[in-house]
Protein backbone atom coordinates (compact mmCIF):
# COMPACT_ATOMS: atom_id res chain seq x y z
CA UNK A 1 0.00 0.00 0.00
CA UNK A 2 1.37 3.40 -0.98
CA UNK A 3 1.44 5.98 1.77
CA UNK A 4 0.50 9.59 1.15
CA UNK A 5 3.33 12.17 1.05
CA UNK A 6 1.96 13.95 4.12
CA UNK A 7 2.00 10.71 6.13
CA UNK A 8 5.56 9.92 5.00
CA UNK A 9 6.89 13.37 5.94
CA UNK A 10 5.16 13.35 9.32
CA UNK A 11 6.64 9.91 9.96
CA UNK A 12 10.12 11.21 9.09
CA UNK A 13 9.80 13.98 11.68
CA UNK A 14 8.61 11.54 14.37
CA UNK A 15 11.52 9.21 13.60
CA UNK A 16 13.99 12.12 13.68
CA UNK A 17 12.70 13.32 17.05
CA UNK A 18 12.53 9.89 18.64
CA UNK A 19 15.54 8.12 17.12
CA UNK A 20 17.75 10.68 15.44
CA UNK A 21 18.94 10.95 11.85
CA UNK A 22 19.59 7.24 11.31
CA UNK A 23 16.05 6.35 12.35
CA UNK A 24 14.60 9.04 10.05
CA UNK A 25 16.44 7.54 7.07
CA UNK A 26 13.93 4.65 7.20
CA UNK A 27 11.59 6.78 5.06
CA UNK A 28 14.29 8.51 2.98
CA UNK A 29 15.39 7.06 -0.37
CA UNK A 30 19.06 5.93 -0.40
CA UNK A 31 19.81 8.39 -3.23
CA UNK A 32 17.86 11.31 -1.72
CA UNK A 33 19.11 14.87 -1.92
CA UNK A 34 19.05 17.33 0.98
CA UNK A 35 19.81 21.01 0.36
CA UNK A 36 20.41 22.93 3.59
CA UNK A 37 19.29 26.52 4.16
CA UNK A 38 22.78 27.78 3.26
CA UNK A 39 22.56 26.02 -0.13
CA UNK A 40 24.96 23.22 0.73
CA UNK A 41 23.92 19.94 -0.90
CA UNK A 42 24.10 16.53 0.77
CA UNK A 43 23.62 13.41 -1.35
CA UNK A 44 22.23 10.09 -0.16
CA UNK A 45 22.09 8.62 3.29
CA UNK A 46 25.82 9.17 3.80
CA UNK A 47 25.52 12.85 2.92
CA UNK A 48 22.57 13.34 5.26
CA UNK A 49 24.46 11.59 8.05
CA UNK A 50 27.45 13.89 7.35
CA UNK A 51 25.19 16.96 7.71
CA UNK A 52 24.14 15.89 11.21
CA UNK A 53 27.61 14.62 12.15
CA UNK A 54 29.07 18.06 11.42
CA UNK A 55 27.23 19.42 14.46
CA UNK A 56 28.49 16.60 16.68
CA UNK A 57 32.05 17.31 15.48
CA UNK A 58 31.71 20.89 16.78
CA UNK A 59 30.08 19.75 20.06
CA UNK A 60 26.81 21.33 18.96
CA UNK A 61 23.25 20.07 19.04
CA UNK A 62 20.89 20.41 16.09
CA UNK A 63 17.29 20.70 17.27
CA UNK A 64 14.42 21.03 14.81
CA UNK A 65 10.69 21.16 15.38
CA UNK A 66 7.93 21.26 12.76
CA UNK A 67 4.96 23.57 13.26
CA UNK A 68 2.73 23.00 10.23
CA UNK A 69 2.49 20.49 7.39
CA UNK A 70 0.90 21.47 4.04
CA UNK A 71 0.37 18.92 1.27
CA UNK A 72 1.30 20.07 -2.26
CA UNK A 73 0.60 17.18 -4.65
CA UNK A 74 3.50 14.74 -4.27
CA UNK A 75 5.26 17.30 -2.11
CA UNK A 76 4.86 18.67 1.40
CA UNK A 77 5.76 22.09 2.78
CA UNK A 78 6.70 22.15 6.46
CA UNK A 79 7.11 25.32 8.50
CA UNK A 80 9.36 24.81 11.46
CA UNK A 81 12.12 26.03 13.69
CA UNK A 82 15.72 24.95 14.00
CA UNK A 83 18.08 25.71 16.79
CA UNK A 84 21.77 25.00 17.03
CA UNK A 85 23.23 25.07 20.52
CA UNK A 86 26.31 24.11 22.44
CA UNK A 87 26.46 23.36 26.16
CA UNK A 88 26.37 27.03 27.10
CA UNK A 89 24.14 28.88 24.68
CA UNK A 90 21.97 28.92 21.58
CA UNK A 91 24.21 29.72 18.63
CA UNK A 92 21.49 30.01 16.00
CA UNK A 93 17.72 29.98 16.07
CA UNK A 94 15.63 30.50 12.98
CA UNK A 95 12.28 29.83 11.40
CA UNK A 96 12.63 27.79 8.21
CA UNK A 97 10.40 26.24 5.57
CA UNK A 98 11.23 22.78 4.32
CA UNK A 99 10.06 21.13 1.12
CA UNK A 100 9.83 17.38 0.69
CA UNK A 101 9.09 15.29 -2.38
CA UNK A 102 8.23 11.62 -2.25
CA UNK A 103 8.58 8.87 -4.82
CA UNK A 104 6.32 5.99 -5.80
CA UNK A 105 8.04 3.74 -3.26
CA UNK A 106 6.78 5.79 -0.33
CA UNK A 107 10.11 7.43 0.47
CA UNK A 108 11.34 10.99 0.53
CA UNK A 109 13.73 11.67 -2.33
CA UNK A 110 14.20 15.44 -2.15
CA UNK A 111 14.42 17.73 0.91
CA UNK A 112 15.23 21.44 0.87
CA UNK A 113 15.32 24.21 3.46
CA UNK A 114 14.33 27.82 2.73
CA UNK A 115 14.28 31.02 4.73
CA UNK A 116 10.76 31.98 3.63
CA UNK A 117 7.49 30.30 2.74
CA UNK A 118 7.01 31.98 -0.65
CA UNK A 119 10.32 30.68 -2.00
CA UNK A 120 9.61 27.19 -0.65
CA UNK A 121 6.09 27.10 -2.14
CA UNK A 122 7.38 28.37 -5.50
CA UNK A 123 10.00 25.60 -5.49
CA UNK A 124 7.33 22.96 -4.95
CA UNK A 125 5.09 24.45 -7.65
CA UNK A 126 7.96 24.62 -10.14
CA UNK A 127 8.55 20.89 -9.92
CA UNK A 128 4.96 19.68 -9.61
CA UNK A 129 4.13 16.90 -12.04
CA UNK A 130 1.42 17.77 -14.59
CA UNK A 131 -2.19 17.05 -13.67
CA UNK A 132 -3.61 14.13 -15.69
Amino acid sequence: MTREPLEIVRRMWVLLREGGPDAALEVVAPDAVFVAADGQRFDGHDGIRAFFASFDARDERFIAAPFTFEPHGEGVLVAGHRRIADDEQTLLAEHLHFTYRTDGDGRIHDMRAFGDRDTAAAELARHRPPVR
